[in-house]
């Protein structure tokens, strides 16, 4: 009997024993579990307070994901456990059969020590269940939140180039906004100055274009008009003469009596001088508009002091712009009685003192005038005007054409006038 309460009482040391060390080794592993949990609860904390608002949207979702982990790890643990408490009880059962074959009766404290060993066994199984279970489910929150935080970082991440792309999209629109914007103030502006144009085009329609034209439209009178070539931009004064050679002829120079210098500078020519009633000169601007507008013919009208007349007529011609010295382009045939002597000149720059272009470079200087110089001159009707000439005296810096009494005579009247074909 003693041998037996010695067997039962080792038995219980040892069932003691073996549950007392799973108890400290469950109690050590859950403290260690919840201060590891505490860390990353706390880290988590860190994170979560920024992120509050998106990981309220998804808590409902995670509750639900938890509640159904759990609620399957619970009945999982129970049927385990339920399995161990069955296989415990059988292995009990099993021990109880085999000390009642072997010892035949159990003594009382014997059976109550076991029952108290029964009880303790499954009370520690319980404690050891819900321990488990806490653990199990603190794992599982810990990682379910581990993960839905890396999401939500990363979704943050996104969020931060999305709004970096629209920043650059807002940006490209706003350029393209301001861009249309001012391509339809230039539209507008556009449209403010074709209006204007056509406007100022049907008005210079009013404006004949040339001498010619004046004449074709019945005016039959020699005298002052205002034309606007086609390349002009603005109407101008001319003097126009309808009688000489059936009219219709713009003077470019007319001289006469000296009352106008033509010793001027290069602005003066470009822009002309003079009285369109009197001596004048037309301009280099004018003259070019109209020689290049419609094809034009020449003419110069030459008399000396005995009255005799004589004539140079060229069936066409047309200069360059100001970037090109007001260079003769085109001089056409000859036909009169004054001789070819301006054929030496096609193809001459035009020179003034203070913007020679002559292959001397002193021409404008040496002969007092501005005219298309060479080197220098066989024509040259922008000479100084002498009144009264003494017969044989040499006058180089007057008015003159070499074939029409030569380089030193001084011519009474010169005119020079074009007309559109």
């Amino acid at each position: 009997m003693n041998a037996v309460k010695e067997s039962g009482f080792t038995l219980y040391s040892i069932i003691e024993k073996k549950l007392t060390e799973t108890k400290n080794e469950v109690l050590d592993e859950m403290s260690n579990q919840r201060e590891s949990t505490k860390l990353v609860f706390s880290e988590s904390e860190k994170h979560i307070t920024g992120i509050e608002s998106y990981v309220q949207t998804h808590f409902t979702n995670l509750e639900n994901q938890l509640k159904e982990t759990k609620q399957q790890i619970v009945a999982e643990t129970k049927e385990n456990v339920r399995l161990q408490v069955i296989e415990a009880k059988n292995e009990i059962q099993e021990v109880e059969t085999a000390l009642q074959t072997k010892f035949k009766i159990y003594d009382t404290e014997i059976k109550n020590e076991l029952d108290k060993a029964k009880k303790e066994i499954v009370t520690a199984s319980e404690q050891q269940l819900s321990l488990a279970k806490d653990e199990i489910f603190n794992r599982i929150a810990s990682s379910v939140i581990s993960t839905k935080l890396a999401m939500v970082s990363q979704n943050e991440k996104q969020l931060e180039v999305i709004q970096s792309n629209l920043q650059i999209h807002f940006e490209k629109m706003k350029n393209e906004i301001s861009a249309l914007l001012n391509f339809k103030e230039i539209k507008n502006q556009l449209r403010k100055t074709q209006v204007k144009i056509i406007t100022e085009i049907q008005e210079c329609k009013t404006v004949p274009s040339d001498c010619r034209e004046i004449q074709r439209k019945g005016y039959k009178s020699s005298g002052i008009y205002r034309i606007q070539p086609m390349i002009s931009l603005e109407n101008f004064l001319v003097c126009c003469d309808m009688s000489t050679r059936g009219g219709g002829w713009t003077y470019v120079l007319n001289r006469f009596d000296g009352s106008q210098n033509f010793y001027l500078n290069w602005t003066d020519y470009k822009q002309g001088f003079g009285n369109l009633s009197g001596e004048h000169w037309l301009g280099l601007d004018h003259l070019y508009q109209l020689t290049n507008s419609k094809p034009t013919e020449l003419l110069f009208e030459l008399m000396d002091w005995d009255s005799k007349t004589v004539n140079a007529l060229y069936n066409r011609f047309q200069i360059g712009n100001e970037t090109e010295r007001y260079q003769i382009k085109t001089l056409g045939l000859y036909d009169g009685n004054a001789g070819d002597s301006f054929d030496s000149h096609d193809g001459s720059k035009f020179s003034t003192a203070d913007n020679d272009h002559s292959s001397t470079g002193t021409c404008a200087s040496s002969f007092e005038g501005g005219w298309w110089y060479t080197s220098c001159l066989q024509v040259d009707l922008s000479g100084k005007y002498i009144k009264n000439p003494t017969p044989g005296t040499s006058y180089q810096s007057a008015i003159n054409w070499n074939e029409f009494h030569g380089y030193n005579y001084s011519l009474k009247e010169a005119r020079m006038m074009i007309r559109t074909i």
